[in-house]
């Protein structure tokens, strides 16, 4: 069964090369261009590992870590 990542950055050019290249490596990629995103995508799918850029316009990704920690406790 192959593990689900989620890649959060808001440059698709960096989104779609680590997407690229995970697939390659047989994992299952979500791509989300933004935090709101994000949340989208981890309320619908099982995500093994969220990889995000930490500053982008609007919300941030070090805070969708922070909240993600504070699920996890």
């Amino acid at each position: 069964m192959s593990k689900s990542i989620l890649i959060v950055d808001n440059e698709e050019l960096v989104r779609e090369a680590y997407k690229a290249f995970l697939e390659l490596e047989n994992y299952f990629v979500h791509v989300a261009e933004s935090v709101s995103r994000a949340w989208e995508i981890l309320n619908s799918y099982a995500i093994d590992l969220v990889i995000t850029d930490l500053k982008m316009p609007q919300e941030d990704g070090l805070d969708l870590i922070h909240y993600l920690n504070f699920l996890m406790i």
